[in-house]
């Protein structure tokens, strides 16, 4: 049970930087570009400008895994806490809590580095 604390404790602690995370990654504009992309798509003369397509479609999937790989870290963040919670005076749950929460914290670390590095001249 302490070992569940102490993730808790920790776990929480991170709630800011996964905010700044998900503050930095612009999720909303990143939605928005890719439903008016995913609408210029749907037009016939789309694949007419073989390179403009090839850039849109790029700039598409990249604001998709954005979007997706935020939404998972807010999932896995408040899957922790719900497991935490279940947990309670289960046995044996704590080493697979332990393990998941491990997980989210390097994924929100590669996360945060990446937009620290995700200026002009950081390329």
């Amino acid at each position: 049970m302490v070992l569940l604390d102490n993730i808790k404790t920790e776990l929480l602690s991170l709630k800011d930087n996964l905010s700044q995370v998900k503050a930095s990654c612009d999720i909303a504009r990143k939605e928005e570009r890719v439903l008016e992309i995913e609408r210029e798509m749907q037009e016939p003369t789309f694949w007419n400008d073989v390179d403009r397509a090839n850039k849109l479609s790029t700039e598409c999937k990249l604001f998709k895994q954005s979007i997706d790989d935020v939404k998972h870290l807010e999932n896995q963040y408040n899957d922790i806490l719900d497991l935490i919670e279940i947990a309670g005076d289960e046995e044996g749950m704590e080493d697979d809590i332990a393990a998941e929460f491990e997980e989210f914290k390097s994924k929100l670390e590669d996360m945060r580095i990446s937009m620290l590095l995700s200026g002009e001249h950081d390329g």
